[in-house]
């Protein structure tokens, strides 16, 4: 490999000096000393000297008089000295991860001084003089060597950002008096409590608590004004808790908030419980046998399990056997069609029981593959229990013990236990129980507190007298409030944690936020949902017309199937269309929009053997055709990643004739549909035991477009798999012969050489030599016209540049605009924003504000812009007499207020309704004021015309091309 020869120190100053830069980068240099040259270079206001070779400071850098930030952070110098007289204009230094065990007393005289980074080092305590430091404003004091709150530090009113750590033990009452604090940060300490007064830090906005030994939140903390990050992840707290911060921080502080009174909070004690494993093993005869409903009377050795048979299961505490702990169980049937659904309801937050028959072997029972499968969906972090099943059948020369020293650690460490039982004698059945409810302490609910409203409302919910299977978030949400619980933040906490989390219901609200008509579904019955996914993957004319389900027969596969017998469930026609969004929403059924809302596509039933193809090999394609290759190794080999792609690709969907689409099992064939760069791309998969490999050949005037589209769709489907790691490899774009070169290069290493400014690479297969950015590009001499390139870079920087929209309505909330004569007047109204679409017009939301001081800087491209917009685009709007007046006034009288507002800041201005920056600023004013547009389901959208909008969900609903599509000749 051939690389770049770095530039020497000289020429990075030379090419600084000829610029009139005021920054310079002399990072990663191998500098003991500095340059002389550097002395050259007068306007230099900030100086990046880390990760050199420096072991004392060299002071003489403050001869630049210009200098208002420096930053030495690893280099190995042990102390500061004590004179900074010449240090006095000096606004940031960065002292990260150097070798400092303490900060001299003249340091602290460094009275601009704004920004401290004193990370990573050895420091124990600060100079008492260290309040001297007046504009302070950012101190970074973690990984340090404290262990406690430092004593001398009070700057109460300048510190805007603190972090401290690692040896912390507590937090002083004091806390409180930092008044102007944003950031709290002790992440990796050794706190046991924090004082409930820092509640009382009203503008803190950041509470970082992660990696510390609490077991407990004060009850204020959710009631603080501001907080809008809080974390405390990998401490001793209640598991809802831990849980709950995966759910967003409203619903985390809605949860603290619900436990502020004592006498009115108890302990629930429930868990999910997963029995999976391979089909005939004895799972369902092992579930029976643990709620004592076994019959050994009966021959249930051939019993099975179509799809899944969820309920309750009671178990004695192993704490406390006086009390239960009751068990939402899913029995999963273990039949390879069902593998793929049965992962949506998989959860890193339960307990497996991981069934096989040591009759039959740990191989033929999979139990490596189920532990594959398990540890991919939930990123390593359940607990599996290995429960061998007949134990008391004589003969054989068997064991029930699996030797997990064959396994990979990342397997083996799921593994809690193995326990060998027999559900018709009940041999260690008890042992089973206890051990189950030994490894369920601390799951979400065994032993986490809750609210006794909340657990009223939970129990409303899943009441046994409604019969419906599901119920409305809305009815939720007024069955809540009937009970008294009327913040939204709440009601979702519920929903979240308490129902969804622990296997008791599905809403998909928490996950699918922008989707109102999921949001507002509550499952009662996760078996009812659960096997309306079975039903439609066993459906037999769905799998013979190669996974193109026929509405029509909907009917067939849920109603009139009879198979009610087997545990099918019938469904009721109403619900059709629910289940149907549902299983879209998954990517188990996909609409096909040019049939008319008539079919769907279901991926999991695709044809095993590819289609007839326009192309399966790159090397039939022309020479100077352009083309890309990738290859991507994923570990271990997951059930049902092709049926995620294949939808997760389904904007460049390609149909045949005879209404076929182009992709089977183990492939997929890609066209643009709309012509933008007129690519196409071949996706192949090749499987091994632990790993599959995906094949990737993208061709036409952009290919590299259509490769990234597919790049982030595979990034998007192993989120799906959090234990599943990817390794990516770029071919050899050169040829040998007439056949393109076999070699790869790591798409990691071409990155890596990239950042180095690495000019050539050589393959070690052809021995030819290829540019870095041609690898990942594929622009080794070809020429993109201007015209596409453009049309590229506007595509994928469409949402960059429209980062809100400008149909925004600025309001007063009663009456019109008038008597605004000052900036002061203006920041004491109370106002009204309404959110609008960019294509019709329609009221997406509204919200009314008071007005503040810190608001008024966005309130000038808040206005013009959405005065602008409303001039240029008239709209049918549903706005009241006088408006145009009203919603012009406000933008004429900003105009005749001046540009300096009361806190010292400028006020803004519009130059163009387009302009990155005014749109910028209202994103953040709607942010400011809980406002924000996807909060709302809207996003940005190309219509019918060929424009680019910000719409209304239903909008975006009707013309983001999610839906595949067919050949007009074969819509029905």
């Amino acid at each position: 490999m051939l690389f770049k020869k770095a530039r020497s120190i000289s020429e990075i100053i030379r090419k600084a000096k000829s610029e009139s830069s005021n920054e310079l980068n002399l990072s990663q240099m191998g500098l003991s000393k500095l340059p002389s040259e550097l002395f050259e270079l007068p306007e230099i206001s900030f100086l990046n000297l880390s990760n050199n070779q420096f072991k004392e400071f060299p002071s003489e850098v403050f001869a630049m008089e210009s200098l208002r930030g420096l930053e030495i952070s690893y280099n190995p110098i042990k102390a500061l000295p004590n004179d900074w007289k010449g240090a006095q204009n000096i606004l940031l230094l960065n002292f990260t991860e150097m070798e400092l065990e303490e900060i001299p007393d003249g340091f602290c005289e460094l009275k601009s001084l704004e920004s401290l980074y004193l990370g990573y080092n050895r420091l124990s305590r600060l100079p008492e003089n260290f309040n001297n430091l007046k504009n302070l404003r950012h101190l970074f004091l973690h990984n340090n060597e404290f262990r406690y709150f430092p004593s001398q530090l009070k700057l109460y009113e300048s510190l805007d950002t603190l972090t401290l750590g690692s040896k912390v033990t507590s937090l002083p009452k004091r806390i409180s008096r930092f008044v102007n604090l944003k950031r709290l940060c002790v992440v990796e300490n050794e706190l046991a409590s924090i004082p409930k007064e820092v509640a009382k830090l009203d503008r803190l906005e950041s509470l970082e608590l992660s990696g510390n030994k609490l077991q407990s939140i004060p009850a204020e903390v959710g009631f603080m004004p501001e907080l809008t990050a809080l974390r405390i992840n990998r401490n001793d707290l209640p598991a809802s808790l831990l849980s709950a911060e995966n759910d967003g921080v409203g619903v985390l502080l809605s949860q603290i908030r619900s436990l502020i009174d004592e006498n009115n909070i108890s302990t629930l004690s429930e868990a999910k419980l997963m029995i999976t494993g391979e089909g005939k093993v004895g799972k369902s005869c092992l579930r029976m046998a643990l709620d004592g409903t076994i019959d050994p009377a009966r021959d249930l050795l051939n019993s099975t399990t179509w799809g899944v048979d969820c309920g309750t299961l009671s178990l004695p505490d192993a704490d406390d056997p006086n009390k239960a702990i009751e068990f939402n169980y899913w029995d999963f049937g273990g039949q390879k069609v069902y593998r793929i659904t049965h992962q949506f309801f998989y959860s890193d937050q339960g307990l497996y029981l991981l069934v096989w028959d040591p009759r039959l072997g740990e191989d033929q029972c999979l139990i490596a593959d189920w532990l594959r499968r398990i540890g991919a969906r939930t990123g390593g972090e359940a607990k599996v229990i290995l429960v061998a099943t007949h134990a008391d059948v004589e003969g054989g020369n068997y064991s029930p013990h699996v030797d997990l020293d064959r396994y990979d650690s990342s397997l083996s460490s799921m593994v809690v236990e193995q326990i060998s039982v027999d559900s018709f004698t009940t041999k260690n059945i008890d042992v089973l129980k206890h051990a189950i409810a030994k490894h369920a302490q601390g799951m979400p609910g065994v032993k986490s507190p809750i609210n006794n409203t909340w657990d009223k409302a939970r129990k409303a919910a899943l009441s046994p007298t409604d019969a419906s299977p599901w119920m409305s978030y809305k009815q939720f949400g007024v069955l809540c409030s009937e009970l008294g619980i009327d913040d939204p933040e709440a009601v979702r906490s519920i929903a979240a944690t308490f129902l969804h989390r622990l296997g008791r219901g599905v809403w998909y609200g928490i996950d699918w936020e922008n989707d109102a008509f999921l949001h507002d579904t509550i499952v009662r019955d996760p078996s009812w949902l659960a096997m309306a996914f079975m039903e439609i993957v066993q459906h037999e004319r769905t799998k013979i017309a190669g996974g193109i389900l026929d509405h029509n027969h909907l009917t067939e596969a849920w109603i009139h199937h009879g198979r009610e017998d087997d545990g099918w469930k019938v469904y009721e026609l109403d619900d059709h269309p629910r289940l149907m969004r549902m299983m879209r929403a998954q990517g188990v059924a996909l609409p096909i929009r040019s049939s008319g809302g008539e079919k769907s596509l279901i991926p999991q039933l695709v044809p095993l053997e590819p289609p007839s193809l326009p192309w399966i090999d790159a090397n039939d394609l022309e020479p100077d055709q352009r083309n890309l290759r990738m290859e991507v190794k994923v570990a271990p080999a997951l059930d049902g990643f092709m049926s995620h792609l294949i939808a997760a690709l389904e904007p460049y969907h390609m149909y045949q004739e005879d209404g076929r689409g182009t992709f089977w099992q183990k492939g997929i064939f890609l066209r643009d549909a709309e012509g933008r760069f007129r690519n196409e791309a071949l996706i192949e998969l090749s499987s091994e035991i632990n790993y599959f490999q995906l094949n990737i050949v993208a061709v036409g005037e952009e290919p590299g477009f259509l490769l990234q589209q597919i790049d982030a769709s595979i990034a998007e489907c192993l989120k799906f798999w959090p234990g599943a790691t990817r390794e990516d490899k770029v071919l050899c774009p050169q040829r040998v012969g007439n056949r393109l070169c076999s070699g790869s290069f790591k798409l990691s290493s071409v990155e890596r050489w990239l950042l180095r400014d690495q000019e050539n690479a050589i393959c070690h297969e052809c021995d030819q030599v290829s540019r870095p950015s041609d690898l990942i590009f594929g622009l080794r001499d070809r020429k993109r016209s201007e015209e596409t390139a453009d049309r590229l870079l506007e595509y994928l920087a469409y949402k960059e540049r429209r980062p809100a929209p400008g149909s925004i309505i600025l309001l007063p909330a009663k009456g019109r605009w008038k008597n605004i004569t000052t900036w002061e007047v203006l920041g004491k109204t109370r106002m009204k924003v309404q959110l609008r679409s960019e294509l019709s017009g329609v009221l997406v939301a509204e919200k009314e504000f008071t007005s503040s001081l810190g608001l008024l800087r966005y309130l000038a491209p808040a206005a013009k812009l959405g005065s602008l917009f409303f001039a240029a685009a008239p709209l049918p709007l549903d706005l009241s007499p006088g408006f145009e007046e009203s919603f012009g006034g406000l933008s004429d009288s900003l105009d005749k207020l001046g540009e300096q507002l009361p806190n010292g800041e400028r006020a803004q201005t519009v130059k163009s309704a387009s302009s990155i920056q005014n749109l910028a600023l209202v994103a953040d004013f709607l942010k400011q004021i809980g406002l924000s547009p996807r909060s709302y389901g809207m996003d940005l959208e190309r219509a019918p015309d060929g424009k680019w909008y910000w719409m209304s969900a239903n909008e975006v609903e009707q013309y983001r091309p999610t839906q595949a599509s067919l050949p007009q000749n074969t819509a029905r």
